[in-house]
């Protein structure tokens, strides 16, 4: 739904390359493989958030005042093309519908 599959894939194996060359001579033992998961969770999980609300039925009111706002207003159009680029800010405003009307609000326009 939102193509961060292919991303997430991506910082995956480099975040996991870097823990593994990082390692050296150490063991891979239980607790690097959970660091090194750690590591690659926290970036994750905004596109897991991300991609879980964009999959619900029906899209919730405040990401259509999203898309609605964004056909008009190039300001929330590339915040929210970014964020596929950058997951971790959509959590700041986008999922939650009162974070996203103080966004919406705070815009040129002005309202929801």
């Amino acid at each position: 739904m939102t193509g961060q599959g292919s991303n997430n894939a991506a910082h995956c194996a480099a975040r996991y390359l870097r823990a593994i060359t990082e390692r050296g001579e150490a063991p891979f033992d239980e607790a690097w493989m959970r660091s090194a998961h750690a590591s690659f969770w926290d970036h994750a999980r905004h596109t897991v958030d991300f991609t879980n609300t964009m999959l619900a039925q029906p899209l919730p009111d405040h990401i259509q005042q999203v898309m609605t706002a964004a056909a008009s207003r190039p300001e929330v159009a590339h915040r929210f093309a970014n964020g596929y680029a950058n997951p971790a800010d959509l959590c700041d405003w986008l999922l939650g519908p009162a974070a996203t009307a103080a966004y919406l609000a705070s815009t040129a326009d002005g309202t929801p």
